[in-house]
């Protein structure tokens, strides 16, 4: 399922690019540039929006920094989207014969670098599996480590319960000190840093220290 899905996502991203491509060939010319460096203007406009969506996909993956993998693709994709719809509204080779029908002519070849994205972001995905397994497995995992950890939990003799009842109650500490021998998912570490926490509230989420959590996303980083 996943062969098929990758093969179709990778088939669809050849045909938008071949489709773009005119468009892109022809707004070289309009630029200038000489006929046989035209071809370049589409391989580097399109190819860009397939290098940095794979760049995306793959930081991510690993947990890392994306805003300049995505911000380059949002670029690039506008740029070949504007010169695809501009080159349906002004070439003479148009078979249109209202304006409504150039009107979605040119939003049809617009669609093109849109649809080259988004199916190479789906090849990719396919592909790229996250190195801790899917969000649902990991989330998974913890619910069952959580629930292993509540049963084997022990429970209080009576003894103790009666001292603890008889002995004056202390108040409250403000903060708990952070326990850094406590067990921490590396997975949720990672998923939190993914949502935009700080170390410090990962460490205070968890229970731990500010240096566990940096030492866990070293070790998750690495491998």
């Amino acid at each position: 399922m996943a062969a098929s899905a990758l093969l179709l996502a990778v088939l669809v991203a050849v045909a938008s690019f071949a489709v773009s491509f005119t468009g892109l060939n022809a707004a070289a010319g309009w630029a200038g540039i000489p006929r046989p460096l035209r071809p370049a203007v589409p391989i580097v406009v399109d190819l860009s929006i397939l290098v940095f969506t794979v760049a995306a996909v793959v930081a991510r993956a690993r947990g890392e920094d994306v805003r300049l993998a995505w911000s380059s693709v949002g670029f690039f994709t506008v740029v070949s989207m504007v010169t695809n719809a501009t080159h349906a509204l002004s070439d003479g080779n148009s078979t249109a014969t209202t304006f409504p029908a150039l009107v979605v002519g040119s939003f049809i070849a617009s669609l093109m670098p849109l649809a080259c994205l988004i199916s190479t972001h789906t090849a990719v995905s396919v592909a790229v599996a996250p190195p801790q397994g899917s969000k649902a497995a990991r989330r998974r995992a913890e619910r069952a480590r959580v629930d292993q950890s509540t049963l084997l939990a022990p429970e209080p003799s009576p003894a103790s319960s009666v001292a603890a009842m008889g002995s004056p109650r202390k108040a409250p500490a403000i903060k708990a000190a952070a326990d850094s021998s406590r067990p921490v998912d590396v997975d949720v570490v990672v998923e939190m840093k993914q949502a935009g926490k700080s170390h410090r509230e990962i460490a205070d989420t968890l229970g731990t220290s500010k240096s566990t959590i940096q030492r866990l996303l070293s070790k998750s980083v690495v491998a």
